[in-house]
């Protein structure tokens, strides 16, 4: 088997790589720290070629038995590959949205949109994500793991049901739907709110804190999260969290 590697630093490459990849069949992808792995799926004859043609300038390995990985010119392997799971590329690009989180738990709370008469439009601006909502298990295995320095910006907040919200640029290359964050507003990539109003104005008629993040993850329905429920992406806290959920998610 090939698996080739690519960089996950820009996050813009990454979605247009996944762009690339969209229509074809055959291909694998998983996400670990050191980047974009794409393997053809056992029975697929996809050429080398075709794959490189989609991936300039990424790197290939042959894969041994316990995944020790060879680079293509070397004689030994040199590296082991070790990503938490594969996913089609439509389950890895896919922009359906999980469970919102149910961040405030009383119905007076949920804030309502009836009055402001805003609805979702696609950004004409390119933006680099500022949070994802994803699984626990895919942002706490990536956090165990990943070097310290890629988590000392981001701050992170998770549910009994298993989702993880994770704030901070660059946002963790894993799977999950990227948000836009606009004065604390967070909307799911591309879209943005229509018409433009001042994000000051829709906090003020909504009565939300200024230091409140809003969730706008469901096209009628938004929800907040005071800021001082976030907590910052340390191991400690990873572990902590995990172990406060494990009765639940287990």
């Amino acid at each position: 088997m090939i698996a080739w590697l690519r960089d996950t630093s820009d996050e813009a490459l990454v979605q247009h790589w996944l762009s690339q990849l969209w229509s074809v069949t055959g291909i694998e992808i998983a996400l670990n720290e050191t980047g974009l792995w794409v393997r053809v799926e056992e029975g697929e004859h996809l050429s080398e070629f075709d794959i490189l043609k989609m991936l300039p300038g990424a790197e290939r390995f042959e894969v041994f038995q316990g995944n020790l990985l060879r680079a293509i010119g070397d004689t030994v392997p040199s590296r082991r590959l070790n990503v938490p799971q594969w996913y089609s590329v439509r389950e890895m690009a896919s922009l359906v949205l999980p469970p919102a989180l149910p961040i405030r738990s009383k119905p007076e709370e949920q804030l309502n949109l009836a009055d402001l008469q805003l609805r979702w439009a696609v950004t004409e601006a390119v933006e680099e994500a500022a949070a994802i909502i994803c699984d626990w298990s895919s942002w706490h295995h990536y956090a165990v793991r990943a070097p310290l320095a890629r988590l000392q910006h981001l701050r992170f907040a998770a549910n009994p049901h298993g989702t993880a919200l994770v704030i901070g640029r660059p946002v963790p290359p894993i799977p999950g739907t990227r948000l836009l964050e606009n004065s604390r507003i967070l909307l799911p990539s591309p879209y943005t709110w229509a018409p433009k109003v001042p994000a000051s104005s829709i906090r003020e008629k909504l009565g939300v804190d200024q230091d409140a993040w809003v969730l706008w993850i469901e096209r009628d329905t938004l929800q907040t999260i005071p800021d001082c429920q976030l907590l910052g992406a340390s191991r400690t806290s990873i572990r902590a969290t995990q172990e406060a959920l494990r009765t639940k998610l287990d």
